[in-house]
């Protein structure tokens, strides 16, 4: 709509300009100004709904965040306030907003990490296991895991915000991607050793930065 009335505009600016230059009576000329103006007025009115939608969009897209596809990205994922924003903190010392009681990211945080090479680190907002009723919050986290991610770090909370089954159950559900996936155990100075110890017994995965980073 919006390049129908540029052409739309473009035309007439040309016919109506080679007509003033063609006339010397100046009531002639602001009678032509007037009736190109009319014009004009009158072709921005039928795309009124297109440019409503173009200005919805641009006030969305503008909150987005800036996205580099040409480096190596690694997206962090996991369930709602099982660490992945402190995660990220500790890995590229960025500063998200991060709360002292539970508290979910609201949209896709970005930060850099250099490990021999520059990675993109993407902290995701918390995704449940229910990828056939997602809200917006969780289709970004869907489509940043899909299109975005060339590994995967899953944040594990074995103090059990959410059920430890239902975790695995939604590992195994991204498992299904095909993306490679570190599994990194969150809140480990709250947990007893012997419960470290059967988790790693199930699952390979790494718990300190030190060995995510080696992994990375």
């Amino acid at each position: 709509g919006v390049n129908w009335v540029k052409n739309k505009v473009n035309y007439f600016s040309i016919f109506y300009s080679r007509k003033v230059r063609a006339i010397n009576n100046i009531n002639r000329i602001n009678s032509l100004r007037k009736e190109f103006y009319g014009r004009i007025s009158s072709l921005v009115k039928q795309i009124k709904n297109e440019l409503k939608y173009l200005e919805t969009s641009r006030k969305t897209i503008k909150d987005f965040p800036v996205i580099k596809s040409n480096i190596k990205t690694v997206v962090i994922v996991g369930f709602p306030n099982v660490g992945k924003t402190t995660l990220l903190f500790k890995l590229t010392g960025s500063k998200p907003e991060i709360k002292n009681y539970p508290f979910t990211t609201k949209n896709i945080n970005v930060s850099y990490l250099e490990a021999g090479e520059k990675i993109q680190v993407l902290d995701v907002p918390g995704t449940l296991n229910r990828f056939d009723k997602m809200n917006n919050i969780e289709k970004q986290a869907f489509l940043a895991l899909k299109y975005l991610a060339d590994k995967v770090v899953y944040v594990f909370d074995l103090t059990e915000s959410y059920p430890i089954k239902e975790q695995i159950k939604l590992l195994e559900r991204i498992r299904k991607d095909g993306k490679e996936i570190i599994i990194y155990l969150s809140k480990t100075d709250l947990l007893k050793k012997e419960k470290i110890e059967k988790f790693r017994a199930r699952f390979d995965c790494v718990s300190g930065l030190k060995d995510l980073k080696e992994k990375l």
